[in-house]
């Protein structure tokens, strides 16, 4: 296997023995035991990495993760941990085209109390566009992921969302462009969507920025 070959989730599940941790959890209560052993049979590598306060909090926060294809193609990784949460992510997404698609997760009820949100990958943000998305959805607890894509508006995306998350005390921070630089494993050949190794790290990122951010609160 070389640097950048990952197993994917369901492989190391295969082929990984579970029992010492769920033995290891074994005294935290039925209802608890039956999320960890869910989270480990169907994601083990992304257990190893949280503690069970984390895990317990991704399993029982209502999240709804929406942009592009990252989140698209992140979705059956975010399944693994998120059990509260739906993901609604649309090929080559931009900002400006998102909001029929926001007006109809409100109408419906879809949308959860905390919104992760994916977008500037195909042609970059700017500020009246993330401001019409912020103030449709009101509010809500929203999370800005930042990018580390290899596009040329990389800065431009980034500077956008660290003005929103200036400006609205509702909007925060998910960096994963500070987390994932250094990191190319992280991505795949296209240095723009996430390898399965990334997807794994960004789950983690997610869990643990919205734990910071509700602690604060």
């Amino acid at each position: 296997m070389n640097e950048y070959e990952f197993e994917s989730p369901v492989e190391r599940a295969i082929e990984w023995d579970p029992q010492p941790l769920m033995e290891a959890t074994s005294e935290l209560g039925e209802e608890n035991q039956a999320i960890f052993e869910a989270v480990i049979k169907n994601n083990p590598d992304l257990f190893e990495l949280l503690d069970n306060n984390e895990v317990l909090f991704a399993a029982t926060t209502p999240v709804t993760f929406f942009g592009d294809s990252l989140i698209l193609l992140a979705g059956d990784t975010n399944n693994t941990l998120f059990f509260e949460g739906n993901t609604y992510g649309y090929e080559s997404l931009q900002v400006w085209d998102s909001y029929p698609y926001i007006e109809e997760l409100m109408d419906s009820g879809e949308l959860n109390d905390n919104l992760v949100v994916n977008l500037g990958t195909n042609a970059g943000l700017d500020d009246v566009g993330m401001e019409t998305l912020i103030e449709m959805v009101g509010d809500h607890e929203i999370y800005l992921v930042s990018t580390n894509s290899a596009v040329e508006h990389r800065q431009e995306v980034n500077d956008v969302i660290d003005q929103m998350v200036e400006k609205y005390p509702n909007v925060h921070l998910i960096d994963w462009y500070a987390f994932s630089e250094g990191h190319p494993e992280y991505y795949d050949g296209d240095d723009i969507h996430l390898s399965p190794e990334g997807k794994i790290e960004y789950a983690m990122l997610v869990v643990r920025t919205m734990m910071e951010v509700e602690n604060r609160n």
